[in-house]
This record gives structure tokens, C-alpha cells and sequence, in this order.
């Protein structure tokens, strides 16, 4: 989920104001974003709600990262 971090910051949002929007910990977003942790289907679903876009481009930008 290296494009969390792309997304969240064209959103102005620091990693503890996603934290605090999606009630993720910001170790389990840091850990997601490093590929250290799966990102499970409510995850997903409160990261996309958060950063207010789909599940569906959320799910697309993250299996971009697992082709590279």
C-alpha cells in the first residue's frame, strides 16, 4: 500500500489525522503501507471512507503495488 502514502498526502492529511478519520492505529496504517501487515476488507473500507474515495480505487492502487 505504498500509495497510501501518495493519496493521504494529496489529501493534506498526516498519518495521524487518517488515523484518527478511519480509527486505524497509525502503526497499523505505517505497517500497511510498508507491506508488513494485510490490509483486511474493514480496513479498506475505513481508509477509502476516510480518504473519500471508493473501495474500488483503494483496492486498484493497492494491487498496483504488489505487480511492481
Amino acid at each position: 500500500m505504498n500509495n497510501l502514502k501518495k493519496i493521504r498526502t494529496s489529501k493534506k492529511l498526516s498519518q495521524f489525522d487518517l488515523s484518527k478519520l478511519s480509527s486505524i492505529t497509525s502503526t497499523d496504517i505505517s505497517k500497511s503501507k510498508n507491506g508488513k501487515l494485510y490490509c483486511q476488507p474493514g480496513c479498506r473500507h475505513r481508509l477509502s471512507k476516510a480518504l473519500n474515495i471508493s473501495k474500488k480505487e483503494l483496492l486498484q492502487k493497492i494491487k498496483q503495488r504488489m505487480v511492481i
